[in-house]
């Protein structure tokens, strides 16, 4: 993949609010831990108001199928099985999100 296509795919990626959500739990500068296992994301997804996602078997579906998928082609997390960790250095977490809150407040 081309650099260009690498930034066109987390422009993508930090466009969506749950999307930043998940980048959120698993950044260092959030405390997070840097990965989580997939059913402790559903949970936190269900369980954070403004997720929009409030059933387990919804957040799932969008998961596996829209934002787990979104979140790996822009190079930034990877699914290990049921584990799911960044793969970027956190500086580009945080530098991405603090984008994105800049956006939101303009």
């Amino acid at each position: 993949m081309t650099r260009d296509a690498i930034v066109n795919e987390r422009f993508v990626a930090f466009a969506d609010a749950v999307r930043r959500r998940i980048l959120t739990y698993l950044s260092p500068a959030s405390n997070g831990p840097d990965e989580i296992d997939f059913d402790a994301l559903v949970s936190r997804l269900v369980a954070d108001d403004e997720s929009g996602l409030n059933s387990p078997s919804v957040a799932r579906l969008n998961l596996v199928h829209v934002h787990l998928p979104k979140l790996e082609q822009a190079d930034l997390v990877e699914r290990d099985g049921d584990t799911i960790r960044l793969t970027v250095a956190p500086d580009v977490v945080s530098d991405g999100l603090d984008l994105a809150n800049r956006f939101e407040t303009a």
